[in-house]
């Protein structure tokens, strides 16, 4: 089989995506709620590999959309151009809408095109489960997405996620839930409207808004001014970046710092020759190979024209074994894994602002799933992996024990 190109076909990358399938793995995404029969179970790090390799091409994505399967309809909606994709065009698409998987990775597309605010208000209306959930998972990539937005548009969103609130399908009251936690984490003051409507909503009679409510009351990650909390870093001054070819001189500069990490080069949970005798020179140079072929390692926080943490955060099959229970048959799975913020930025609440970021980050590439390996306060070692009381506020679950000192936790989208 030749490999795939921009001048690929259709049907070459359909029999391409069919040659790499496994039943494995769609069996393991029965374990998140998504139906597999028209899935491959191939990767979402996989397909979006295919999807850069292609390219953008619209007409053929329209032909790829067509095959009914998964896995091409998802590389369809990165390679589509959200430019000429109309309105009639995301109808289409959304009326074929029938598992949480397909939504949100197509919704990644919707929310770039020219009609997105139109999108949002119809598909709310609509009744269909997925296609209501396409509103909701709109609004939470629009977050993300559309920078320069005023606002007052997310402002605007707020009487949609209310009246909707109160939705009990499952994977209604998820999205609306995202929706209203990532509206609150753009900006001071969308923190405050959307922390009133959690507080609203967490009185409510209704069952679904109150869970809703009380879910995100209590774990609002709080944006923050240096005026308004003394002591505390201004989140709106932080910027965070992956760690790529074309950044890694960032990611560098922080742990070759006086009392930086380059002893470790976070190399403690990746797979590494001869570990036990691996010199510090050797372990730097296996971390720039994984970043070198594009291996998602982890981000980098900047504040102040200074390089200020690091969080690793990345698939967990790019680490080795985290837990004796793990279930490497499970796909979508991201794993945070280290924080590291120099002596002299501790106490500033960086590493918080570096765990939301990671959150945003692994869900914003495809996770369906994000694990985490805290341990409590008072523990003498692993430290680095961060504590679980932090990750506790944010939603994550424990599901067990990772040897004795490190809870195994999880947030699902």
């Amino acid at each position: 089989m030749a490999e795939l190109s921009p001048q690929s076909s259709a049907e070459e990358i359909v029999a391409h995506l069919r040659s790499i399938g496994s039943q494995e793995n769609r069996l393991g995404m029965l374990r998140y709620g998504i139906k597999i029969e028209r899935a491959l179970g191939i990767s979402h790090g996989v397909q979006r590999q295919i999807a850069k390799k292609i390219k953008r091409n619209h007409e053929r994505a329209f032909e790829l959309w067509e095959s009914g399967i998964m896995e091409a309809q998802f590389i369809a909606s990165v390679t589509a151009d959200p430019k000429r994709f109309s309105a009639a065009d995301a109808r289409r698409w959304a009326a074929t809408f029938d598992s949480w998987d397909i939504v949100d990775g197509v919704s990644d597309l919707f929310v770039d095109t020219d009609c997105w605010k139109e999108l949002i208000e119809e598909f709310a209306a609509d009744e269909r489960e997925f296609v209501r959930r396409t509103a909701f998972a709109m609004m939470a990539w629009s977050v993300v997405h559309r920078k320069k937005e005023p606002e007052a548009t997310f402002l605007d969103f707020l009487p949609i996620i209310e009246a909707h609130a109160s939705d009990a399908r499952n994977f209604v009251k998820k999205a609306v839930n995202w929706a209203l936690r990532s509206i609150g984490k753009r900006s001071m003051n969308l923190h405050g409207a959307a922390l009133a409507l959690a507080q609203k909503l967490a009185g409510s009679t209704d069952k679904t808004a109150r869970w809703i409510g009380r879910t995100l009351h209590g774990s609002f990650p709080m944006p923050r001014r240096s005026s308004g909390s003394p002591g505390k870093a201004d989140r709106s001054q932080i910027r965070f970046t992956e760690v790529t070819r074309s950044t890694r001189a960032d990611f560098e500069n922080l742990f070759e710092q006086p009392g930086g990490p380059k002893y470790c080069w976070c190399m403690a949970w990746r797979q590494l020759e001869n570990r036990e005798h691996a010199s510090n020179d050797a372990r730097r140079r296996a971390m720039m190979a994984l970043i070198e072929v594009g291996t998602p390692v982890g981000i980098v926080a900047h504040a102040e024209g200074n390089i200020v943490g690091w969080c690793s955060v990345a698939p967990r099959e790019t680490y080795r074994k985290l837990s004796q229970e793990q279930d490497d048959s499970e796909v979508g799975v991201w794993s945070i894994v280290c924080f590291y913020v120099p002596r002299a930025s501790r106490g500033l609440g960086l590493a918080s602002a570096l765990l939301d970021a990671a959150i945003d980050h692994a869900f914003a590439k495809g996770a369906r799933t994000i694990e985490a390996y805290p341990v409590d306060q008072a523990s003498p070692s692993y430290r680095f992996m961060g504590f679980r009381e932090m990750f506790v506020a944010r939603g994550f679950h424990e599901i067990g024990m990772a040897g004795s000192r490190r809870h195994v936790m999880r947030l699902e989208r």
